[in-house]
């Protein structure tokens, strides 16, 4: 049976939600390292309920983004029964063929919302990085052929699990975008403080990245890493 709300509840409802959707949208802005998400805006950020049906949407989310979202959500119940998602996890992929996503270089994160131990909601972000590795820099380029040409392929995968950071999908990811430095700053605060905590291997196409996940980067570069990005 379904619980009838009157309209005054419900606008306050619906304000809160779409403020906390606002707030993510500019969370997000204000911590990217990327000037793709700070300065030209290139994020989206919602509200999604446990059926992966859209709650709540940030003012600025862009129409495009939003279908991402919604076929990242499609394609993480269809996978993963909701018995399964715990507290702390963090669900990525970008890949518009195997996760719903729209090109590569926007990446899409999904995390469920827990009150007294029952999921209520997943929040949701989707992001343009500026490299997700491929042929060309930028991930984009004309005379590509196939999907392969453009970057990293994102399946859906845990990228925290019950809120631990799945180092090994991090440094999977990370590896393949050599030529983008701020990449590690455009993933969650969070997943920067539990790398930061970790020892993380040094890569000569990757240790640009990883010092920015890290919240440091390095006053001089090596030669190696140098030669990386040249």
């Amino acid at each position: 049976m379904t619980e009838s709300i009157d309209p005054i509840t419900l606008e306050i409802l619906s304000s809160g939600l779409r403020s906390i959707a606002d707030e993510t949208y500019i969370a997000l802005m204000k911590s990217a390292y990327s000037t793709n998400i700070k300065e030209r805006h290139d994020h989206s950020t919602a509200i999604v309920d446990p059926a992966g049906r859209l709650v709540a949407q940030a003012e600025n989310s862009l129409a495009i983004h939003l279908g991402s979202m919604m076929g990242l959500m499609k394609t993480l119940l269809a996978k993963v029964p909701l018995s399964e998602i715990r507290e702390g996890d963090i669900f990525c992929a970008n890949d518009p063929y195997a996760a719903g996503g729209t090109h590569l270089p926007d990446v899409n994160l999904a995390m469920p919302v827990f009150h007294s131990g029952r999921l209520i909601s997943f929040v949701c972000n989707i992001a343009h990085h500026a490299d997700i590795g491929g042929m060309a820099p930028g991930s984009m380029a004309g005379g590509m052929t196939e999907i392969y040409q453009e970057g990293l392929r994102i399946p859906l995968v845990r990228l925290f699990r019950s809120g631990e950071l799945v180092q090994d999908v991090l440094d999977l990811l990370l590896l393949n975008a050599p030529r983008a430095e701020p990449a590690g700053g455009a993933l969650p605060s969070s997943s920067r403080r539990a790398a930061s905590r970790s020892s993380l291997p040094r890569s000569t196409r990757s240790s640009p990245a990883r010092r920015s996940v890290c919240g440091r980067r390095s006053p001089a570069s090596s030669p190696a890493s140098t030669a990386s990005r040249t």
